[in-house]
């Protein structure tokens, strides 16, 4: 077992408290952009533009976006989470694992991102887990439409939650 191996299990044997916001959305829900213009203008750029492409892997998929041949975000998708099931999203998938590239922030990349994969499957329904001080990401997937279904904290113990807590629900 390697030395970042070993970390990764120690850190499993540590009690965590978790707390996040979870937001929830769908393609009646969530703002789509309708055409490449559209996206162009939403994020100020006449740069060359690659279209939104996916990777498939059994239970995740990666969507991303590039610009003149650079990674400006990529988000994942997830089919099944087990903290997903915990908090009773038994059926959601999840958008998660969110990255844009420094010299690529500010510029709509995420939410554009979020609202592709949420138009691409019309029938289901998806939450995201963002963190509370996470302001940028609370902003661009409010943008888009999603709204705040919860503030959640959670003590995991050998990757299984306990002490489920829901502090807020917005009506």
């Amino acid at each position: 077992m390697g030395i970042g191996n070993f970390k990764k299990f120690m850190n499993k044997l540590k009690l965590q408290e978790i707390r996040v916001l979870v937001y929830e959305g769908n393609v009646r829900t969530t703002h789509k952009f309708n055409s490449a213009t559209e996206i162009f203008s939403t994020i100020n750029s006449r740069s060359e533009f690659d279209l939104i492409d996916s990777r498939c892997n059994y239970n995740k998929e990666a969507f991303y976006i590039t610009q003149n041949g650079a990674l400006a975000h990529v988000s994942w998708l997830f089919k099944n989470k087990l903290l997903a099931r915990q908090l009773g999203f038994k059926r959601h998938y999840i958008i998660g694992d969110c990255f844009t590239t420094e010299s690529f922030k500010g510029k709509g990349f995420y939410g554009i991102t979020i609202s592709h994969i949420i138009h691409s499957f019309p029938f289901k329904d998806f939450v995201l887990f963002i963190e509370p001080h996470n302001f940028s990401s609370i902003r661009g997937i409010e943008k888009i439409g999603l709204s705040l279904v919860g503030d959640y904290s959670v003590f995991r113990f050998l990757g299984i939650a306990y002490n489920l807590k829901k502090h807020v629900k917005n009506s």
